[in-house]
């Protein structure tokens, strides 16, 4: 399987901003369908009347909050279509009305990967706040979701050259069940040709146990003719600082793990862990629960 289609949350954020520009970059070369969904959150807009009717004396705010709600949709696919647009890629827009975590758990059945910046922010009334769909996404999502982290860079005059984009993928892998699926979607997505794939296993006491996790995931995806560097890490301090510093030296532009698992290796990725690398993850991070 190869990436031939990524479901694109648009919120008109800068972090929605941030998760168009991955995309665009990865639909360039993989030749990709971006498919733009923007959600109005029309049961917080009905609110107390969720289950009944809209009264009459509610009714003429309801319409006026969804509508301009459907301006702001229409307006960021619009974004969206000409980002696209001007970078040559295929692309769809949808907008959906609902609660934002359901459509698109809905809507990614049809697609290959979820893409999301690292806060999302599609609650109606309230765009410049964080929301909770990206957690209630992970939670349940049949799809791997990719979390785009970097900040959107505005452009200026005499700007000094960008550096050029990191290459490779950090897979940190520890055994459990979740880590294991994220492996398997990953050797499935066709992200590997990204650049050099490395393992890396976290262990609070023992190197040799971290090296025999490694291994059997280096194993795993030669199968896959997919080769892959192991590394152990033997951590004395906080699990997701040993990933981001193992990251950073080895210079990768995607990090690659379970979410909300439960380790073998003494708590290795529970919820904590997870929330604390997107907090802090300077590059994107593929996700799997």
């Amino acid at each position: 399987m190869l990436l031939k289609t990524i479901l694109i949350g648009l919120d008109g954020s800068p972090a929605s901003a941030a998760a168009i520009d991955l995309g665009v970059a990865w639909a360039q070369r993989f030749d990709s369908l971006l498919v733009g969904l923007a959600v109005i959150d029309e049961p917080t807009i009905r609110g107390a009347h969720a289950r009944n009717r809209i009264p009459p004396s509610y009714r003429q705010a309801y319409d006026m909050q969804m509508d301009e709600e459907r301006r702001h949709a229409e307006q960021i696919l619009g974004q969206f279509a000409t980002r696209c647009g001007d970078a040559g890629v295929a692309y769809k827009e949808l907008t959906e009305e609902g609660r934002p975590g359901e459509q698109f758990l809905l809507e990614a059945e049809r697609y290959d990967l979820i893409m999301l910046g690292r806060q999302t922010h599609f609650r109606a009334g309230a765009h410049q706040q964080p929301c909770n769909t990206l957690a209630d996404i992970l939670r349940a999502t049949p799809r791997p979701v990719v979390v785009a982290t970097k900040p959107v860079l505005t452009t200026k005059l005499h700007a000094p050259e960008p550096e050029a984009p990191s290459q490779g993928v950090l897979i940190a892998y520890d055994g459990s069940r979740q880590a294991a699926r994220a492996l398997q979607l990953f050797s499935a997505s066709g992200l590997s040709h990204l650049g050099d794939v490395h393992i890396a296993t976290v262990h609070t006491a023992s190197s040799l146990d971290a090296a025999k996790t490694a291994h059997r995931a280096v194993e795993f995806l030669s199968f896959h003719d997919i080769p892959a560097e192991s590394h152990r890490i033997v951590a004395e301090e906080n699990v997701a600082t040993a990933i981001l510093k193992k990251a950073e030296a080895l210079n990768v532009g995607l990090l690659v793990m379970g979410s909300h698992g439960h380790s073998k290796i003494e708590e290795f990725f529970i919820g904590s862990v997870t929330e604390s690398v997107l907090a802090r993850s300077p590059i994107p991070v593929f996700l799997f629960h």
